[in-house]
């Protein structure tokens, strides 16, 4: 490794395999990456009025006016 150390050392005290032990040395800055969360599919403020307006559509008619998933209703809702 850069300092001298062993990979073998280096897995066992950081708990990674030695392929993610490699792909950090390849890299020049060890700062944790940032990933973009991409934005929701859904309006949370459009599915809250959609409810109060029409409250006895089923949550697979709410789903497909709003072209999601009926689990994504559900944990909204919840």
């Amino acid at each position: 490794m850069r300092q001298g150390g062993k990979v073998s050392e280096a897995t066992q005290l950081f708990q990674v395999s030695p392929a993610t032990i490699y792909r950090w040395l390849k890299r020049d800055n060890l700062a944790p990456t940032v990933v973009p969360r991409r934005p929701w599919k859904l309006d949370w403020p459009a599915l809250a009025a959609d409810v109060v307006a029409r409250p006895d559509d089923r949550l697979v008619d709410c789903a497909e006016g709003f072209g999601i998933a009926v689990s994504m209703i559900s944990y909204v809702l919840q």
